[in-house]
């Protein structure tokens, strides 16, 4: 389970005023029972199918996607560890990838440090008037 996106939530306000059921917004074959494991499956590798992608995924992809864009939006792993439910550190681990554009934005402690504290020449400097 993941929390409810709030941009799609509006979406499935209405989806849900079409078509109301009792316990689940997608509901399974049978009434008041979710999608099963197998029926999703079969629509994602329909999705996957109808995207023209060559690589194969699963269902379990996406929940590595959300892990992966959590990590890489800069959320905490113990919070991600959290959400996924992982009562150790080490599986939540394998989400975290070492990407070179992310590496590449890692500032030095010592220059944000710096950053916060003008330089003395820029104290004398007069501030322009706008």
């Amino acid at each position: 389970m993941v929390m409810l996106p709030l941009s799609i939530f509006n979406l499935l306000e209405h989806y849900k005023a079409l078509y109301p059921s009792t316990d689940y917004i997608f509901e399974g074959q049978i009434a008041g029972m979710p999608y099963s494991t197998g029926s999703l499956q079969k629509v994602m590798g329909r999705a996957l199918e109808k995207s023209g992608l060559s690589k194969k995924g699963s269902v379990h992809n996406l929940r590595h996607s959300f892990a992966t864009h959590l990590l890489d939006a800069g959320t905490d792993i113990r919070y991600v560890q959290q959400l996924l439910g992982h009562k150790d550190i080490r599986t939540t681990m394998i989400y975290s990838h070492l990407s070179q554009s992310n590496i590449d934005k890692i500032q030095s402690p010592l220059d944000h440090l710096m950053s916060d504290h003008p330089t003395e020449k820029e104290k004398k400097k007069p501030k322009k008037r706008t």
